[in-house]
């Protein structure tokens, strides 16, 4: 077991700093976004000159849809079908990655001095994740069809 303490924290590492990375990109585009956002609507309320522009702007249709737009619509929308789409394909992608990473560590084990526990331990553990994370991704496609939040694609033949 003393050999897996130093794997183990390695994961731990690896899995922090990609999540530290990840959390600091995801930052910065939403401080994009954001400013964007922001310059847009301060430039409009330079444009239009007097309250009564702004509030028939405003009751306008494009005013509306112009005011309404957060910035999720144009960054992350987490309810919406590319939110569905996006976290499927993630958690498709994970499963493939880790599954081939506990199968190639289980092809490894008999290769390696002294490995065949450490690495069928970890290899094991490996690939039971990365089919969880495959199936997850096959269950939440399944329920999202069900719940109509991704309906099915259409085929060339039914145009």
């Amino acid at each position: 077991m003393r050999e897996l303490i130093p794997v183990f924290v390695l994961l731990v590492f690896v899995f922090f700093a990609a999540w530290l990375l990840r959390t600091l990109l995801e930052n910065r585009r939403w401080s994009r976004v954001l400013a964007i956002h922001a310059d847009a609507h301060s430039r409009l309320l330079q444009r239009l000159e007097s309250s009564q522009e702004l509030m028939s702007y405003i009751q306008s249709e494009p005013g509306r849809r112009f005011l309404e737009a957060a910035p999720l619509a144009a960054g992350l929308a987490p309810a919406g079908r590319v939110g569905i789409g996006g976290r499927v394909l993630f958690s498709l992608q994970a499963g493939i990655v880790v599954a081939l990473v506990g199968a190639t560590l289980l092809g490894l084990r008999n290769s390696i001095e002294n490995g065949h526990d450490p690495l069928l331990v970890i290899g094991s553990a490996g690939l039971a994740l990365g089919a969880g994370f495959i199936l997850s991704a096959i269950a939440s496609v399944v329920m999202a069809r069900h719940l109509g939040l991704m309906p099915l694609q259409e085929t060339s033949e039914s145009r």
